[in-house]
């Protein structure tokens, strides 16, 4: 049986579950869901407060903007023990109830934020989607309240479903056939640890000292969690390597929701607002990410994200400020360190992929250059500002940076720590680690001085000018350490075919809008066979693309076989001569000095002559 996959202690029996008076007791209806809302009632804890603030959050841990889940909050209710209403009013998203001493319950409905449209719409993996008999995904932030002030306390929860429902959730639970029962201590715990409700489809396998869990809810049905398994297991194997052997937490989970990236009817349009993606958690982590029928671009997208996401068991969930250690969800206080939350974390996603050779120097290469390239976007602006006010309108546009410079950032500085110590940027980050843990936090203001007391005075210049200031980064200065040449601008003469795109459709190659005036007379629609003979397949795409249309070097005639129209047709043509054009060019010295060979083969864990 399914059930039997679960990582979880479950007793399929009736369970007589006991609220205590200092506890929120909380009743989820999943049964009854009308309209995308889903109806929550709870047992108030008794404080005998004149004066209760009811809050839902305005920020959660691990996103830095504003989304106010208390506007997803109606038909809200308070009783006292006589059944009498109490007065309310409503203040951002907090509940005032008045004359408050003998509040005894609570009943509200919970709209899904999946929804929502507009320009404050909530990131899919940080929300909440209600489909009656589907699914539910339940980040318990957008369903659950608390009394300011006593965000510590026990939450007792209850939850009614569908039969065909199961939870997927690093949380432990109790559950008869149609009823799941939580103990959580704390919102905090809570907030950390979303539910994903559906029919299940879920395995799990042990790395190292590690139970990892997959949980998999597919739109269309085209990827099942074993499938996922097959992309992920590599990953939770590099990352053990990484970390040393064995992963800093017992239990992991991966929920992932498979949307399908076809065209969507009318009522659907919103959920493509807020963009693919995951966000973690300490022990979890929840994927929102299209169902790509090119599976060697799924692969690589699965391959990406989920060494990112996994990568922050790391950071935060072990190394912290107060700041995140005690957040503050109705004002929070943030961090001045997203250079290391998010920045550090990127880097760290591709290095471990290089060191366990599941990608190579070139194709570590190209990322970089590509983040080089995305950051020139964005303003020049001390990191540390940033972060620490990242909730202002005047930072938050700038977010999206820390993966693109804050990840080279990363870089440069591991190349800073190497050459002035004998360390590495891990080895900084596990001595960090072995000091604060999940249990303690850092202070904010010191972390920086204290990386500089454990490395060299050096790195306190480098901090000085490009993560607290914002001078340009000396690319060459630091990529020569490696043998690596830069140029900010490259020139070539290549072949010139004219524009066209390539998409996988119908599990072929197909052409997409090409430019009339080509040289080779693609029209739309036209299925790629083969180029020069060569049969394209979904291994070989990429290559092809680029060495025949992109960057081809050779000025004969080429010829493609397509298939238009059921039959197949040779197109011909002589490319022209043009210039191809490329910002922030990165290659390997063929002239690398001894030095230079040694560094780049520690830093490519190579270690051949």
């Amino acid at each position: 049986m399914k059930i039997k996959l679960f990582l979880f202690t479950v007793l399929l029996s009736t369970v007589s579950w006991i609220f205590g008076q200092n506890t929120y007791s909380y009743k989820v209806d999943l049964v009854n869901i009308k309209d995308d809302k889903v109806a929550i009632e709870l047992q108030v804890p008794k404080l005998g407060l004149e004066k209760v603030f009811f809050n839902f959050p305005k920020v959660i841990p691990g996103t830095y903007a504003n989304k106010d889940y208390g506007r997803f909050i109606s038909d809200f209710l308070a009783y006292d023990s006589k059944g009498v209403k109490l007065n309310i009013k409503k203040k951002d998203n907090t509940f005032i109830i008045s004359d408050a001493f003998d509040l005894t319950k609570i009943t509200y409905s919970v709209n899904d934020t999946w929804d929502d449209s507009g320009d404050n719409f909530v990131f899919q993996p940080g929300g909440s989607n209600i489909e009656a008999n589907k699914n539910v995904v339940l980040n318990n932030h957008a369903f659950f309240g608390y009394i300011e002030g006593n965000k510590e306390l026990i939450f007792d929860i209850e939850i009614n479903r569908p039969a065909t429902f199961f939870p997927s959730t690093y949380l432990s639970f109790e559950t008869t056939e149609t009823t799941d029962f939580f103990k959580v201590d704390g919102y905090n715990f809570l907030v950390d640890n979303p539910i994903l409700y559906c029919a299940p489809d879920t395995l799990s396998y042990i790395e190292g000292t590690t139970e990892i869990f997959i949980s998999v809810y597919s739109e269309t049905g085209m990827y099942a969690a074993e499938k996922i398994k097959e992309y992920i297991q590599p990953i939770t194997s590099a990352l053990a390597n990484f970390w040393g052997g064995a992963l800093p937490v017992d239990r992991y989970c991966f929920l992932v929701y498979l949307d399908d990236s076809s065209e969507k009817k009318e009522d659907e349009k919103t959920k493509g607002l807020g963009g693919y993606g995951a966000l973690e958690h300490n022990h979890c982590s929840f994927y929102y990410l299209p169902e790509i029928a090119y599976e060697k671009r799924f692969k690589q997208m699965i391959f990406d994200v989920s060494a990112h996401e996994f990568l922050h068991i790391i950071t935060p969930l072990n190394l912290h400020s107060y700041e995140i250690g005690d957040f503050n969800f109705i004002e929070p206080n943030m961090s001045q360190h997203l250079w290391l939350y998010e920045g550090v974390t990127e880097y760290f996603s591709l290095l471990v992929q290089v060191e366990n050779e599941l990608m190579d120097e070139e194709g570590y290469m190209k990322e970089i250059r590509s983040k080089i390239n995305r950051s020139e976007e964005f303003k020049s602006v001390s990191f540390t500002k940033m972060s620490k006010k990242i909730l202002s309108n005047k930072y938050q546009k700038e977010y999206v940076n820390v993966y693109s410079k804050g990840a080279v950032l990363a870089f440069l500085l591991d190349l800073e720590i190497r050459h002035h110590t004998d360390k590495q940027l891990i080895d900084v980050i596990k001595e960090l680690v072995d000091k604060y843990g999940d249990k303690t936090s850092f202070t904010d203001e010191l972390l920086i001085d204290e990386i500089v007391s454990i490395t060299s005075p050096e790195l306190g210049l480098f901090f000085e000018k490009y993560v607290q200031g914002y001078q340009p980064l000396p690319y060459q200065n630091y990529f020569n350490r490696i043998g690596w040449v830069y140029e900010e601008m490259r020139n070539e003469e290549v072949a010139f075919f004219g524009n066209f795109g390539v998409v996988f459709e119908d599990s072929v190659f197909k052409i997409s809008t090409p430019n009339p005036n080509s040289v080779i007379k693609f029209r739309h629609g036209d299925v790629l066979n083969k180029v020069d003979d060569i049969q394209v397949t979904e291994d070989n795409i990429d290559d092809v693309f680029e060495d025949y249309f992109r960057r081809n070097k050779n000025y004969d005639t080429l010829t493609v076989e397509i298939i238009r129209d059921g039959k197949t047709i040779y197109l011909s043509g002589k490319p022209l001569k043009g210039k191809l054009s490329s910002k922030n060019y990165i290659y390997t010295s063929t002239n690398m000095t001894q030095l230079q060979k040694e560094r780049n083969n520690t830093f490519f864990n190579r270690y051949n002559n």
